[in-house]
């Protein structure tokens, strides 16, 4: 698939629009999971969609015809769907969680002030990127430096560590 899409650019960069068709129908259906996978919404998903499409074409002539093609399409979905759903925070008021430091979201609820307190400081901030900040794991992974595999292991050990504290806290 690579090869034909590294194909596909190249014919389009010299002019042959026709093939964006081609292209387009090779890529989109992963293009629109990527997109509808975060912003839940269909016909904004379309939207994004469009709007990644027509990002890519703007900015074509910056773009590798030897490189993944449709990595970059989907890293460009992706990044345009966070976007939308970062602003659409915003404008229900809800971003200051974004902007937070760890110490403000201690004062959020007593679980996340009692976790904060007795967790490590890794721990801690496995936990905040995944749950307050909303990152997949494999974001995490790739912001901490570690194998997935790791964060993996890490974040079901402190997701028990905090059921226990939920029952100290709640149960007293």
């Amino acid at each position: 698939m690579k090869k034909d899409l590294n194909s596909l650019i190249k014919k389009i960069k010299k002019g042959y629009a026709e093939y964006f068709d081609d292209l387009y129908d090779a890529t989109k259906n992963g293009v629109f999971f990527m997109i509808k996978g975060i912003v839940k919404d269909y016909s904004l998903a379309e939207d994004i969609m469009q709007d990644t499409y027509i990002s890519f074409m703007n900015k074509l002539d910056d773009i590798d015809e030897n490189g993944n093609i449709y990595s970059y399409l989907l890293t460009t979905a992706k990044n345009k769907a966070l976007n939308e759903v970062k602003r659409d925070s915003r404008l229900v008021g809800v971003d200051y969680l974004e902007n937070m430091e760890c110490d403000e979201v201690d004062t959020f609820t007593p679980l996340l002030d009692f976790a904060r307190a007795h967790l490590e400081e890794n721990e801690w901030k496995i936990l905040k990127l995944t749950v307050v900040d909303g990152y997949r794991r494999v974001e995490v992974a790739k912001m901490v430096n570690k194998p997935i595999a790791t964060i993996n292991w890490q974040y079901n050990k402190i997701l028990k560590k905090v059921e226990k504290m939920y029952k100290e806290v709640y149960d007293e």
